[in-house]
């Protein structure tokens, strides 16, 4: 991704005034749904209603407080993902 400096002032290096390139790195998960071949940015809401396709994992999974679900999301995409494996044809 591309970002542009804009001559905001920083205390540091005082005040810039030109447009110079930078570039940053960014990191975008995103959900895939192969029931309705939906392609969702991530989101735990969407999250919740895929698990809840699985009544064991969403079981364990709302067993927990919001900020344990928040800390453990990718166990339980993974706990998913092995329950439920995607076998592509050859």
């Amino acid at each position: 991704m591309t970002g542009y400096y804009t001559g905001v002032y920083d205390p540091m290096f005082g005040v810039g005034g030109t447009r110079a390139a930078v570039k940053t790195n960014e990191v975008n998960e995103f959900i895939v749904s192969y029931f309705d071949g939906k392609v969702v940015k991530f989101d735990m809401d969407y999250l919740e209603l895929l698990l809840s396709t699985d009544e064991t994992v969403y079981k364990e999974y709302k067993s927990l407080s919001r900020r344990k679900r928040r800390k453990q999301v990718t166990r339980f995409v993974r706990m998913y993902n092995e329950r439920h494996p995607v076998h592509y044809l050859k």
